[in-house]
């Protein structure tokens, strides 16, 4: 499911998810699998960039 980017509601509608939503045509909102945070995008996994920032991170440092 996704969010409307028009209320930030959960939105099932397979049109919007298709061609955007219908109340404003912007991109739906997907929630981070890592985090929970709203993005248009997710990387790979359903992740954030932030997410992958830090997990890069940690591996850097050997965390």
């Amino acid at each position: 499911m996704v969010a409307c980017p028009y209320d930030l509601h959960w939105c099932d509608r397979l049109a919007c998810r298709a061609d955007g939503c219908e109340m404003n045509g912007e991109t739906p909102l997907k929630a981070c699998s890592g985090c929970g945070v709203l993005v248009i995008r997710t990387v790979a996994y359903g992740v954030c960039v932030e997410c992958v920032t830090a997990e890069a991170r940690n591996a850097k440092e050997g965390n």
